[in-house]
């Protein structure tokens, strides 16, 4: 690191400063900022053999502001800690010196295993009426009490005002300056560890703005940055691609992981547009597990690759993937027709395989992460109900897909306002929760039936060990019948008809005894088998009678 402090922490001690900018070929770099009077020649940066301009300068404590000079061009610091944006020309960097730091308060917070995980996406602008982290920490309380313990931050680095959810990263070292500053972040992450939830970033290590540093530096096809995916595929949104096997990229990304787990002290990260990077010889996806599970072997990193590829993501140490094949068999039920290959007419066989890990090609133990709604999608409530279904018939549908995601093999995960059937259309603009539906009957009923299926993840060890077997398939009665269990005796029985009509459903079970019907206080006997009449777009659990969990559940 060099003499001194290295720039590109959130904050920094008092003393000799270290700039530092890789940019091999260039002829003169200088650091230009509020504490030199932005004059080029003040603080004149030398070049290293490898390619790296480096100068130290003395500062005290206080906010200053800077840019890079280089061969006459202003540019921003790829690595600023905080950001100053700027009407006209590059955003300034901001370093903060001060004696001390953030004082984290909750640093006995363990992570839970991933298995353990119920996760929520949050999109920090659209949580709250005032989008910031400040507020969103406020709110961490309803999290808690609806039995959450793992928060997905949509991206929060900073970025262009128009980019709206963040996925064109224009500063990955800082946060997003309209969410507020950088110990609002800090505060958001340590009071979520106060709670006892967890918090992950979504970040996006494929591609940069079009107006990231590294465009104003080199040319595209002379930059030491960008290059083409290891896939070899074109890019889908035609933003300027990071070459991971270059070594300046590596390196980037190397830090960029590391720094938001070391700073801000997240649990670890989503891994957006995970098929662009692909992997290969290490690079890639490896490289990037390899980053964070260096600062924290426990960190939770799951790759969002689609469509899914188990012979790519299988093997380099993720915790858990997307399962997008999930989500859109929950589509097909709940539409009643085709979606991308799983049709109506054979939803219950559909439904079986892409429930079963070991059917798709996944590694026994892979932990998908299971969803009804995410950010991609329209609005569950939204897509149904504008397909022609009645609004009681969309509640159901909601709370049978709800169910089947949440006793698949895998960890469950809400996308924020889903627990109160938030139903607005998709669109890439600001899109604020209605919190007052919370209160409504459909809000407070639906908030009852998802702390009943939270609390039912968390008291059913079957739900963690990912054994499955489906047990009864019927595409002609559009009904589905299977279990899952732990080595120690809970076991989970889920009979689902998917059907707009009634069924009178067989359902076997693998063991006779006493089983309880989840969540209600109604426990049964039976022998291998039992009979039960369900109601269109209805779901049944049965639960073996465990030690630790009559009438708990």
């Amino acid at each position: 690191m060099g003499q001194g402090q290295l720039c590109g922490h959130p904050f920094l001690r008092p003393g000799r400063v270290e700039f530092a900018l890789f940019a091999p070929g260039k002829g003169r770099v200088s650091v230009i900022g509020d504490f030199n009077g932005w004059d080029a020649a003040a603080s004149p940066l030398e070049c290293g053999d490898d390619g790296t301009w480096r100068a130290g300068v003395e500062l005290g404590e206080g906010d200053y502001e800077y840019l890079y000079e280089v061969d006459g061009t202003a540019v921003t610091d790829p690595y600023a800690p905080r950001i100053a944006p700027q009407a006209d020309g590059p955003d300034h960097g901001v370093l903060r010196v001060s004696a001390g730091g953030f004082e984290w308060k909750h640093t006995s917070y363990r992570r839970p295993p991933f298995k353990s995980l119920v996760l929520y996406e949050m999109h920090v602008g659209d949580f709250t009426p005032e989008g910031t982290f400040a507020s969103a920490a406020g709110r961490l309380d309803h999290l808690r009490d609806l039995g959450i313990n793992a928060l997905l931050l949509m991206p929060v680095m900073d970025t262009s005002p128009e980019d709206w959810w963040g996925y064109r990263p224009r500063h990955f070292f800082a946060p997003r300056v309209s969410y507020g500053p950088a110990e609002e972040l800090m505060r958001l992450v340590d009071e979520a560890h106060g709670q006892g939830i967890a918090v992950l970033l979504d970040v996006v290590p494929a591609h940069t703005s079009t107006d990231h540093t590294f465009n104003r530096l080199y040319a595209r096809e002379d930059s030491p940055w960008y290059g083409a995916s290891l896939a070899g595929l074109e890019h889908d949104f035609h933003l300027p691609p990071l070459g991971y096997d270059k070594g300046p990229t590596q390196r980037y990304v190397w830090d960029f992981m590391q720094f938001w787990m070391r700073e801000y002290r997240v649990d670890g990260y989503r891994i957006d547009y995970a098929k662009f990077i692909s992997s290969r010889d290490g690079m890639g996806l490896p490289h990037l597990v390899s980053a964070a599970r260096a600062v924290a072997d426990d960190a939770y990193l799951i790759a969002e690759h689609i469509p899914e590829a188990p012979g790519i993501t299988n093997g380099i140490r993720l915790s858990g993937v997307w399962h997008k094949s999930l989500e859109d068999m929950l589509r097909a039920i709940a539409l009643e027709r085709e979606v991308l290959g799983c049709s109506w007419d054979a939803i219950a066989s559909c439904a079986a395989h892409r429930l079963d890990p070991e059917a798709q090609g996944y590694e026994s133990g892979t932990q998908f992460v299971n969803y009804v709604e995410s950010h991609d999608e329209h609005r569950f409530l939204h897509e149904v109900g504008d397909n022609g279904f009645a609004p009681d018939a969309c509640l159901n549908k909601l709370r049978l897909a709800a169910l089947i995601a949440f006793t698949a093999p895998g960890q469950p995960m809400l996308y924020h306002g889903q627990e109160w059937g938030e139903d607005a259309p998709l669109t890439l603009e600001a899109n604020k929760l209605h919190w007052e539906r919370l209160d409504t009957p459909q809000g407070q009923e639906l908030l009852r039936f998802y702390r009943q299926l939270i609390t039912m993840v968390h008291r059913h060890g079957a739900l963690e060990a990912n054994l499955f077997t489906a047990d009864a398939v019927d595409d002609d009665a559009k009904t589905l019948v299977y279990h899952c269990w732990n080595n120690t005796g809970d076991v989970l029985v889920v009979a689902a008809n998917f059907s707009p009509q009634p069924r009178r459903l067989r359902i076997p079970l693998p063991a006779s005894g006493r089983w309880h019907v989840v969540p209600t206080d109604e426990f049964l006997h039976a022998d291998k088998q039992i009979e039960r009449d369900l109601a269109p777009y209805e779901a049944l659990v049965l639960a073996s009678s465990c030690p630790g969990q009559e009438g708990e559940a």
